[in-house]
């Protein structure tokens, strides 16, 4: 059986990694954990990174 729910890894955790070296990282509300409601958890949002000129 497929699970439903996907698994996430917090990038900013793992050392030589930020969430920076992406450039679309989703965003959870962080407040509704899917095994506390019973269904996925929801995205509130999409963190956009664009590195400046020079950088």
């Amino acid at each position: 059986m497929k699970s439903r729910y996907r698994e996430r890894v917090n990038m900013a955790c793992l050392d030589g990694t930020s969430p920076f070296d992406f450039p679309d990282v989703p965003v959870m509300d962080g407040i509704n954990h899917p095994n506390d409601i019973s269904h996925p958890e929801r995205q509130a949002g999409v963190l956009r990174f664009e590195r400046a000129a020079g950088c």
